[in-house]
């Protein structure tokens, strides 16, 4: 099972420059595949049973994150996942008041929080 996981960690890393959103725009008409079905469909909580589950959060966590210093702003995740501005008091919850960035753990947070479609808070 794990070399089974970890290929599909493998499988992520070497397809995730496919998925950026100026790549996608062609493809909004067509269909997608099983795999891509999968990995759209995937909830968080699936996936915090695996082992790796951290070391696959923070990939595209270092992906949005623009200045190296492992923390995003609320402007910058709302602007790359192309969430209305109303989203921001919903991620604001999860921004330190030490600095107001994202953390990693906001993160996490927003991922099992939001619904990039409708852009609302699921109750856990």
């Amino acid at each position: 099972m794990w070399e089974q996981e970890k290929s599909s960690y493998q499988w992520i890393e070497r397809n995730i420059e496919k998925y950026k959103p100026e790549r996608l725009e062609p493809l909004s008409n067509q269909r997608m595949d099983f795999e891509e079905f999968c990995a759209a469909a995937i909830s968080p909580y699936q996936l915090e049973v695996l082992e790796w589950w951290e070391q696959m959060a923070v990939m595209p966590f270092e992906y949005f994150e623009q200045e190296g210093n492992r923390v995003i702003t609320v402007e910058e995740m709302t602007q790359e996942m192309n969430l209305a501005s109303s989203t921001y008091s919903i991620v604001q919850e999860w921004i330190r008041p030490s600095d107001g960035k994202l953390s990693f753990i906001g993160y996490t947070n927003f991922l099992h929080g939001i619904t990039v479609r409708g852009s609302n808070v699921r109750r856990q």
